[in-house]
């Protein structure tokens, strides 16, 4: 076999494998497209339907509906003495899922506040049904760390019994070392939060239970008026 037959048949085979190759990817792209368009569906079929009238539109207002996980992020009104804001989040499709709160400038409680930086604080709570426990979590601001990204400070979490109303795990991480961070980088630190380096705020257990009961009679007042309005 010459050279040039060797050659020409080398571009036969070339020319046979790019058109496998280019059914290939068109059947590939046809498969892929009907996909998509049954992915689509399914999720139009399998998505709630939910009622866009008025009265619903009301209804549904200072709510945020996932859709994915089917979790309502509805913010809570009338709650300007307790805290700056309140979401209750549950589940909208009633599953049986533990409901929480999420708490920015709790106001209520002064071991969360600090002088120069006031009721400036976030955190949440919940109930964890399945163990009947109450669990707790508060940032409470001391100022700003480079690269935070959040709200810094000292932070305290506990866990309460609900059927004897005893904490049974507690811990109380300090702020950040503001004055170190100062030395490093005194144009990211704010003057004020230097004093709080390190800073612990240790609650007595008397005080987290009283925390504790008053997060849990409000989440019960929250889920009591839900199931009136329901029925």
């Amino acid at each position: 076999m010459s050279i040039k037959e060797i050659e020409i048949k080398g571009k036969i085979a070339k020319t046979i494998l790019v058109l496998i190759l280019t059914c290939l990817i068109f059947s590939g792209c046809k498969n892929t497209e009907g996909d998509i368009e049954k992915t689509e569906s399914d999720i139009e079929t399998d998505m709630p339907e939910l009622d866009t009238s008025e009265d619903n539109d009301q209804e549904l207002s200072g709510k945020i509906i996932d859709g994915t996980t089917n979790i309502i992020n509805e913010v809570i009104e009338d709650n300007s003495e307790i805290a700056e804001r309140i979401d209750y989040i549950y589940d909208y499709n009633g599953n049986d899922r533990d409901s929480s709160l999420y708490i920015a400038g709790l106001k209520i409680f002064e071991e969360f506040s600090t002088e120069e930086f006031g009721y400036c604080n976030e955190g949440s709570v919940g109930i964890n049904s399945a163990e009947n426990i109450l669990e707790f979590y508060i940032t409470t601001s001391t100022g700003l760390m480079p690269a935070s990204g959040s709200i810094t400070g000292p932070e305290v979490r506990f866990k309460m019994d609900l059927d004897t109303n005893e904490i049974i795990e507690k811990e109380f991480t300090p702020a950040p070392n503001y004055a170190e961070a100062a030395e490093r980088s005194p144009e990211y630190i704010n003057p004020d939060s230097i004093q709080y380096s390190e800073k612990v705020i240790e609650l007595s257990d008397e005080q987290l239970i009283e925390i504790g009961l008053y997060f849990k009679e409000y989440i019960m007042e929250i889920e009591n008026s839900k199931k009136e309005t329901q029925d």
